[in-house]
């Protein structure tokens, strides 16, 4: 079908392909899809159905390029064999995103699935929450950037955790976030993750780049960030 769609799991047994209309807009965008999930698809399907499901976004005339997100290589790096990554292959331009947090998870392990995933010609990036108490320090966020590098994995995502009930006793404040940034300079190259922070607004909520230059002004308890185009 021309109008594109998306795929949506909300019992772990169903998996519905939703029409292009149905979705929020984030995703999938005119030309790519972001397949989120894939961990739970991955542990429930064996290759031929994961092949079946992306042979259907292959099908969607305007999607180009597909990326994957998925934690498989950190927390299930045994999945990643020579035959799944054959049957990714097939499917190029594919993309995957996976997500590690801190060091000590670039085991043996993770990094041999890392290797499958890249002999394959899968760019690989990485995103990584900052976390307090785990990795926002300056050492420890170094050490995990230049050893997702030696694995051939690209710093991509640095996030200033959402607001998600629960969770606050791991959340950093901004400028501790903007102090490990500054902290990473002149010792990750070749790559530099893009900061991503969480804003809610009038329009929704959105995920931004964030930087020193867009912001105005902050206090303990409330920042002002200057959003592009707002003006």
């Amino acid at each position: 079908d021309d109008r594109g769609g998306f795929y949506n799991s909300i019992a772990k047994d169903d998996l519905v392909l939703l029409s292009k209309e149905i979705s929020d807009g984030a995703m999938p965008s005119a030309n790519s899809v972001m397949a989120y999930d894939l961990a739970m698809l991955a542990t429930m399907l064996d290759d031929a159905s994961l092949s079946k499901i992306l042979t259907g976004l292959r099908a969607i005339s305007h999607v180009k390029i597909i990326r994957i997100g998925t934690r498989i290589p950190v927390t299930l790096p045994e999945r990643v064999t020579p035959e799944l990554c054959t049957l990714l292959k097939k499917f190029h331009p594919l993309y995957i995103n996976t997500h590690f947090n801190h060091p000590d998870e670039i085991t043996a392990d993770s990094s041999a699935a890392c290797a499958l995933l890249a002999d394959a010609g899968i760019p690989l990036g990485n995103q990584t929450v900052l976390l307090k108490g785990v990795n926002d320090s300056v050492e420890i966020m170094r050490s995990l950037m230049t050893g997702l590098l030696a694995i051939r994995v690209k710093p991509y995502y640095l996030h200033q955790m959402d607001l998600v009930q629960g969770t606050a006793h791991f959340r950093t404040s901004v400028r501790a976030g903007l102090e490990i940034v500054r902290g990473l300079r002149g010792h990750i190259y070749p790559a530099w993750p893009c900061r991503i922070m969480s804003l809610t607004c009038r329009e929704g909520r959105e995920r931004l780049p964030f930087c020193r230059m867009m912001l105005k002004y902050m206090e303990p308890r409330c920042i002002c960030v200057l959003i592009p185009g707002s003006g």
